[in-house]
């Protein structure tokens, strides 16, 4: 967390960009664990991962215009803050939270089995997709 806030303080502070990322924010927020941990791993739909990782971290990269290079610092600086807090675990992103090049996996967890069933789940009851435009797990 120390190596994250570390980047971050750089990425806000960049003298090349002349104070374009200076009104970022970053987000820790922390839920509750026993209303997850009450129920066992294999009748719900929350990933693994994401019971065992209880601080959800949210850097929030602010700036005017359009400009590509500006986008891909900001997105580099993301990069490596979500590495230095994973360390060596498997990548996890809430879904709601995902940014779009998450695979299914991060998302909702790493274990075939249980995607497997999250996949017949949405077939049943969402044969035709129509609920499937973001982070679609068929």
């Amino acid at each position: 967390m120390r190596e994250a806030f570390r980047i971050f303080s750089e990425f806000t502070s960049l003298d090349t960009c002349n104070g374009t990322f200076n009104t970022s924010a970053w987000i820790l927020e922390s839920y509750g664990r026993e209303g997850v941990a009450s129920v066992s791993v294999g009748e719900n739909a929350v990933a693994p991962e994401e019971r065992s990782r209880h601080l959800l971290t949210s850097p929030l990269f602010w700036w005017d215009g359009e400009d590509k290079k500006q986008r891909n610092t900001a997105l580099d600086y993301g990069y490596r803050m979500q590495k230095a807090i994973r360390g060596a675990t498997l990548p996890h992103a809430y879904v709601n939270y995902a940014v779009g090049p998450e695979s299914p996996e991060e998302v909702y967890g790493w274990d075939e089995a249980r995607l497997e069933r999250l996949r017949a789940v949405k077939m049943a009851y969402d044969p035709e997709n129509k609920f499937g435009f973001y982070m679609p797990i068929v």
